[in-house]
């Protein structure tokens, strides 16, 4: 641990991974994020054993909660999709202008 800024402290409680990014708390208790290089969205839940999310990902880095508490997805292979109640997927954008990607 290490002393940030007053009694802030950083805690390290996860190690053995590529290149993390997006990490998004769930409001049901646990932790996203998605591993890069490795293609796949873990999911951490304290007191519990890191498990796949989801895998492929499509290389997905940024992660948020739409207003109706959806997961929302940015994927390096140029598209933003999210995950419906009933976990198929909804692709929101992957043309711009009338180009794919």
């Amino acid at each position: 641990m290490s002393n940030i800024i007053g009694k802030t402290q950083v805690e390290k409680i996860l190690s053995g991974f590529q290149f993390t990014e997006g990490p998004i708390w769930i409001p049901e208790g646990f932790l996203l994020f998605s591993d890069i290089p490795a293609n796949t969205i873990y999911k951490y839940e304290p007191g519990l054993e890191t498990e796949i999310f989801l895998k492929p990902s499509r290389h997905s880095n940024g992660l948020t909660l739409d207003q109706q508490g959806l997961l929302l997805i940015c994927e390096h292979e140029r598209r933003v999709t999210r995950i419906e109640k009933d976990g198929t997927t909804s692709v929101l954008a992957e043309y711009y202008e009338e180009k794919l990607r």
